[in-house]
């Protein structure tokens, strides 16, 4: 084979080798427990659905679809997300109902080892519409869609724990004493962040972090919504927030939650800063790393809009 036919062999390997792993439905993820970062639910209007001009007085009916896909790592469970559709009268556009949901879960990406295993999409459909009303003249409108879906954010840290925290041993192989606990969170909008420990009395450490709301919705507790995505002002920016350690030993007294492991927060200009005493009188003399997880449990609130000219049609 002459060097121009080996160099074609090359290249149609290449091409073959590179379509085959654009072809999996696994990508390549970073070390750790979780993929992190910020995404959770995606929705957009499905193109042309509804379409950005109609016809009135009856002779145009249509769909409004709202396609969704979980880029985050938590499972939204079946009928945990909710659509309401407001700026459009529901009697004009002949709807039934200006409320949805959907009846089936919504798979976040899961880590599988070094691999990612991408969700799949999934699509929200309201009753067929069709504006009724014989128009004098072009009538524009903006038709919004409320997007509300239950969603947890979990962190796992490792904190350095001993029964005397004010003293170090040479034995010690971790810090009491840390500004930066090394903390991973799954991907989800409200984050844990600034996880810091210190020795705050002879047999008690204090954990403190930050709970921050980094994604562009609003936070309700998972019991707000159930079946209408609307605004909720006395709920908004509230959360479930609760603190465990993986073996059980650990226990937590967080002031915001009145002494408690588990309870509700409310953010202040999207965040919350959360301190916890951890009673260190029943564990060993020497220094141990213990996994402890902060789980937030919440809706997320976004919506969307798009244009719509309702046309006279003449006839």
């Amino acid at each position: 084979m002459d060097k121009r036919g080996l160099l074609l062999l090359v290249l149609m390997l290449s091409l073959f080798i590179f379509g085959c792993q654009n072809a999996q439905k696994k990508d390549k993820s970073s070390s750790g427990i979780f993929l992190g970062g910020t995404d959770a639910v995606e929705f957009s209007f499905v193109e042309n659905q509804p379409p950005s001009k109609v016809l009135d007085n009856n002779q145009d009916p249509f769909s409004i679809i709202i396609n969704l896909q979980n880029k985050g790592e938590y499972t939204v469970p079946a009928n945990k997300i909710i659509t309401s559709l407001s700026g459009i009268s529901a009697d004009a556009f002949s709807i039934s109902s200006l409320h949805t949901y959907l009846k089936i879960p919504l798979e976040g990406k899961i880590k599988s080892g070094d691999q990612v295993i991408q969700s799949s999409p999934e699509e929200l459909l309201f009753d067929e519409a069709i504006y009724k009303h014989d128009l004098k003249a072009d009538f524009p409108t903006s038709l919004r869609a409320d997007i509300c879906y239950l969603y947890q954010t979990r962190a796992v840290s490792k904190l350095c724990l001993k029964k005397k925290a004010v003293e170090r041993n040479t034995e010690d192989k971790c810090l009491v004493n840390s500004n930066e606990v090394s903390t991973e969170s799954s991907s989800a909008p409200v984050k844990i962040k600034n996880v810091r420990q210190r020795s705050s009395g002879t047999n008690e450490i204090k954990l403190t972090f930050t709970v921050v709301n980094e994604g562009k919705g609003e936070v309700y507790p998972p019991s707000a919504f159930t079946d209408k995505c609307v605004e909720k002002r006395l709920d908004e920016d509230r959360l479930l927030l609760e603190v465990s350690s993986a073996s059980g030993k650990a226990r937590f007294k967080c002031s915001q939650l009145n002494d408690a492991s588990k309870g509700e927060i409310k953010l202040t200009l999207k965040e919350k800063i959360v301190s916890c005493d951890i009673p260190t009188d029943s564990f060993q003399e020497i220094a141990f790393e213990e996994p402890v997880n902060i789980v937030l449990s919440y809706f997320y609130k976004g919506s969307i809009e798009k244009q719509i000219t309702v046309v006279d049609s003449e006839q």
